[in-house]
């Protein structure tokens, strides 16, 4: 379960307040200071509209979603590389790319766009748990199984059956094609 704090809530549309309120995935705090990920909602991601986040970002060192109607491609991808925010979300986002999306960040992710790729595309990769995260990540670093195991504190059939998983989500057949599908599709930034 994800443990989110809502920063602007009175903002946010009803539909996505009942997704979040109702969702067995997702815990909503009343404070960040146990928040796993903040979610902000603003009308439109811009350079204006980081200039109101800056007094939250400067308060906590936590992941941050940004939830949006529309937002400024190139502005977003700078503000992702530059550690300001993790990923940014349009409205127009299936419950499913939220709650992906949620997951990635808590994972220490930074999620990028592909503004050559239809936005829709890019968010019916597969939904991968926090775990295969971590595993796809530590194989992009060139780990092997055993390797894998030791670093999470898991036996080496745990790491194969998570690799399994990786692949048949990814649809992929390799670990080289996993780590260039965790590229494509924004589970690992490099």
């Amino acid at each position: 379960m994800i443990r989110v704090f809502l920063v602007n809530k009175e903002a946010i549309p009803d539909s996505l307040n009942t997704f979040l309120i109702s969702s067995d995935k997702i815990k909503l705090l009343e404070g960040f200071a146990n928040a796993d990920v903040l979610l902000i909602f603003e009308e439109n991601r811009n350079r204006a509209s980081l200039d109101r986040a800056k007094n939250t970002l400067v308060q906590n060192s936590k992941p941050v979603l940004v939830l949006c109607n529309r937002f400024e491609e190139p502005f977003s991808t700078n503000s992702i590389l530059g550690g300001e925010f993790d990923d940014v979300l349009t409205l127009d986002s299936t419950n499913n790319q939220i709650l992906w999306g949620l997951h990635a960040v808590a994972a220490g992710l930074k999620v990028l766009h592909d503004s050559k790729k239809n936005r829709a595309d890019l968010h019916e990769a597969a939904l991968l748990t926090p775990r295969e995260l971590e595993i796809l990540r530590l194989i992009a670093d060139g780990e092997g199984n055993k390797s894998i195991a030791y670093v999470l504190g898991i036996s080496e059939h745990t790491v194969k059956f998570h690799i399994s998983s990786i692949f048949e989500k990814l649809s992929v057949f390799s670990r080289t094609e996993a780590v260039k599908e965790g590229i494509t599709t924004g589970f690992i930034s490099i």
